[in-house]
């Protein structure tokens, strides 16, 4: 069966399955390369199956579908749940918050939301570093309150876990490096 000559253009079925896998093997290459580059830009697409790759480059220009059903968020960003986004027909999808995989934290983007327009992979680093600055904004904020003497309670349930470790290691970090300076200039009971 193989190895007969097709009457028509005098090729046989190896030869043609040969010719398939060529052409197949140069596909897969140039489908490698465009994951690759797309991977160069975002590196998150990494922690992604080809398959999940795949479905977040076609329905790229659907972020709702992607981040706020399907939910690839949680694979591009450790402890990250769905987006909560506004979504006008026409209109660019608006991020304004990002839920905490584990627990009930919420991330609430700054000024009001991000804004999500271009390529999945380029919007993909904006949401992170909306993150970024949202955290920062929120340690700043969380050191802030620690100096004020803010009503402990009060500040552990108003900030993030994570945060509330941070500011309690940096101002042990502070309190214990001023009692070690005060202990080097002679007063013994710094430590106390």
């Amino acid at each position: 069966f193989c190895t007969r000559e097709d009457p028509e253009d005098g090729k046989t079925v190896w030869k043609k399955m040969v010719t398939i896998f060529k052409e197949l093997a140069k596909c897969q290459k140039g489908l490698n390369d465009f994951l690759a580059s797309k991977r160069k830009v975002f590196p998150r697409f990494y922690f992604l199956t080809m398959d999940e790759l795949l479905d977040v480059l076609a329905n790229g220009n659907n972020p709702y579908l992607l981040f706020a059903e399907k939910n690839y968020m949680n694979k591009v960003v450790q402890a990250g749940d769905k987006l909560k986004m506004d979504v006008v027909e026409g209109k660019p999808s608006i991020i304004r918050s990002m839920n905490a995989f584990v627990g009930v934290e919420t991330v609430i983007f700054p000024g009001g939301g991000l804004t999500i327009t271009g390529k999945v992979e380029n919007y993909l680093n904006d949401i992170l570093n909306g993150v970024l600055k949202a955290i920062k904004d929120q340690a700043k904020l969380s050191n802030k309150e620690w100096a004020q003497k803010k009503e402990k309670v009060a500040w552990i349930t108003e900030n993030y876990a994570q945060l509330n470790l941070l500011t309690n290691n940096i101002n042990w970090v502070v309190n214990t490096e001023n009692a070690l300076e005060r202990l080097q200039k002679g007063e013994l009971d710094a430590l106390k």
